[in-house]
């Protein structure tokens, strides 16, 4: 399909569990944060192109 190995997760979890939904995103964004920049999908995008060349995080999250 495209999607790099770790950047895709499914879980089960009830209305009930906002405390397991919460730990569980907070996981899910630091297992991401680490793997960096997505290299599929989205290859050639000038934000992308400028992460890459060391223009630092606030290009690539949008916080310019």
């Amino acid at each position: 399909m495209g999607i790099e190995s770790g950047r895709l997760h499914f879980s089960w979890i009830s209305s009930a569990e906002a405390g397991k939904f919460v730990d569980l995103v907070k996981e899910i964004t630091e297992q991401v944060m680490q793997l960096g920049p997505a290299e599929k999908l989205i290859k050639g995008l000038p934000m992308v192109d400028e992460y890459l060349a060391g223009s630092g995080q606030a290009a690539a999250s949008g916080t310019e």
